[in-house]
């Protein structure tokens, strides 16, 4: 929210932590957010209220994501977009096919493990909430390569994948790191295919 209002947008904010929108409150001043605190499946907002709605790391947590996403279609206006953080089935699909070794992962679809749940979708069920939503997919694109990603994890196995994301953390720290990393995303990641990072961008638009 912080960085879209630090861009020139008019965002408003919605959470269900109390403690979380009061640290946004005290961090957000002179900037053009309006704080609302609910849930995602009631979202305190009206029907086609804005032109944008965002969420990062976000949709996956619900089991019953589709829902949240209709819900969150409700409150964008006709013709507005939706920009959606979610993860790639295929990614996991083709880590387990091809990577050679099984793997542990902190994230992924366990409802028995509700605390790391998150949910993971082919195009096919991302095309099905979306026509259940009044949406229309207008790109996904993949995403943070080098974090959680299934390829990466089954091709190294549980141990060295997890002294892998230890180095990696490490390694970001240096700002020379993270520049490459982010020129790496725009230049390569982005014009993979969607199998290539665990995570993907959608952008999506409301058609109805």
């Amino acid at each position: 929210s912080k960085f879209l209002a630090e861009n020139g947008h008019s965002v408003t904010a919605c959470d269900i932590s109390q403690v979380l929108l009061k640290a946004l409150k005290e961090n957000s001043h002179g900037l053009d957010i309006d704080i609302r605190h609910g849930d995602a499946h009631n979202i305190p907002a009206k029907d086609g209220e804005f032109d944008v709605v965002v969420a990062r790391m976000f949709l996956g947590h619900f089991p019953d994501w589709p829902e949240v996403l209709k819900e969150m279609a409700r409150c964008c206006r006709r013709g507005g977009k939706l920009l959606i953080h979610f993860t790639s089935s295929e990614n996991a699909d083709f880590g387990r096919k091809f990577g050679g070794h099984d793997c542990g992962f902190a994230d992924g679809p366990d409802l028995a493990n509700p605390h790391n749940y998150y949910a993971s979708a082919s195009q096919s069920q991302l095309q099905k909430a979306c026509a259940r939503a009044g949406l229309r997919q207008v790109e996904r694109a993949p995403n943070t390569f080098f974090l959680h990603n299934r390829l990466i994890g089954h091709s190294l196995g549980s141990e060295r994948y997890d002294a892998y994301q230890k180095e990696l953390a490490e390694r970001l720290k240096d700002v020379a790191v993270r520049d490459f990393a982010v020129w790496f995303e725009h230049s390569v990641v982005r014009h993979m295919p969607v199998w290539f990072s665990y995570y993907n961008v959608l952008v999506l638009i409301k058609i109805r």
